[in-house]
């Protein structure tokens, strides 16, 4: 597939589409923690206690069984670690934005619009969503002045914060590795 211009489109590096993917469960973890949490409300409602006794029975057959009491409170119990592991991600992935954008409020409005709106996962779109928010970061109509498709600013921008959000999430060596070949088969 070719683009507009007739050069081949480059595919997406694999240390590109790490840094997607990690960023991209951010907002994953926000709808697991939410179900979770979902989870624990409708087990403590459900009327039976969850705590569970355990009773001695003369007779009885041999082997574990699990009541009903002991599997509510092992959801709820699972529940919570998955809520704690969630809420852990999202405040580490926040930490890694404020250091990647040094204290510059565009350059996290650019991380969060870029990565973490919408459902919609194209670069398109993303680009159109970043410049939406921050509007020096796209050419402007001749007639209407209107902001329209990502200036070179912008590409800048995004390799810039690819390149540092890689090297914060491990992936830093391998971008540098295929940047130097892609720079010296170009060369």
């Amino acid at each position: 597939m070719g683009s507009k211009r007739g050069k081949p489109k480059e595919p997406m590096p694999e240390w590109m589409k790490a840094v997607d993917r990690d960023m991209f469960l951010y907002v994953t973890w926000e709808r697991i923690i939410k179900q979770q949490e979902n989870i624990i409300l409708t087990r403590q409602l459900s009327g039976i206690r969850t705590t569970p006794v355990y009773v001695l029975r003369e007779g009885g057959s041999g082997g574990e069984s699990i009541n009903q009491a002991e599997q509510i409170a092992m959801d709820i119990e699972f529940a919570k670690k998955k809520i704690a592991a969630g809420e852990k991600y999202r405040d580490d992935l926040e930490e890694t934005i404020r250091l990647v954008a040094e204290g510059d409020p565009d350059k996290e409005t650019f991380i969060r619009r870029y990565f973490w709106t919408g459902p919609d996962r194209r670069i398109g779109t993303r680009a159109k969503l970043v410049v939406a928010a921050l509007p020096f970061l796209a050419h402007r109509d001749w007639g209407t002045k209107r902001p329209t498709k990502p200036n070179r600013n912008f590409y800048v921008w995004r390799d810039d914060i690819y390149m540092s959000l890689a090297d914060y999430m491990g992936y830093g060596e391998e971008a540098r590795r295929e940047s130097e070949s892609v720079g010296q088969a170009k060369g």
